[in-house]
């Protein structure tokens, strides 16, 4: 994916990174959950594995078993706040990109869905490797992190990280234009 001149650079700005790291962690953040060791405190303060998770662990269980009951095209879009009422919390959708596919579309429709934006990504990840192309590792790196994310919150449900998400591929799809004859 990385072609060597992006590795050569990343060499320069990784010690930059890190020392811009080890700086943030002096300023008192303006809450005590925020930050990186505000958030592992809390998270190991927070005893159970459920607890730390705001409840997803459960939500998400209660999610596959819900799965099962119909497997095959699910229950609808958006669907899951008035099927999944009897949950620790209330919830528009269960914070995870896979399990929230197979939810509203079951097997056959979030398969689809999946392999949809799997043949994106693949076709993109391409493209960053192709020889000058190394500009579009930044929308490659974007479309990464949100779709990380997207198994842990729901990046892919509300419109701003959807939007995200539709402008790091347009910048792995974009290609420079040609000057006319």
């Amino acid at each position: 994916v990385f072609p060597r001149r992006t590795v050569r650079s990343a060499a320069r700005v990784l010690p930059a990174l890190l020392l811009g790291g080890a700086l943030s962690l002096l300023l008192t953040p303006p809450l005590y959950a925020y930050g990186l060791v505000g958030g592992v405190a809390e998270t190991l303060e927070a005893g159970t594995l459920n607890a730390a998770s705001a409840g997803r662990l459960q939500m998400w269980g209660d999610a596959l078993t819900l799965i099962a009951e119909r497997p095959l095209f699910g229950y609808g879009h958006d669907q899951f706040v008035q099927v999944y009422t009897d949950g620790p919390l209330r919830a528009l959708q269960p914070h995870n990109t896979l399990v929230s596919f197979l939810f509203d579309f079951g097997v056959v429709g979030g398969g689809c869905l999946a392999f949809l934006i799997l043949s994106l990504w693949w076709r993109g990840t391409a493209r960053v490797r192709r020889p000058g192309n190394g500009w579009k590792l930044a929308g490659f790196l974007v479309v990464a992190t949100m779709a990380g994310a997207s198994f842990f919150d729901g990046v892919l449900y509300h419109e701003i990280p959807i939007l995200i998400v539709a402008m790091g591929f347009a910048v792995l799809f974009a290609e420079p234009r040609t000057p006319r004859a």
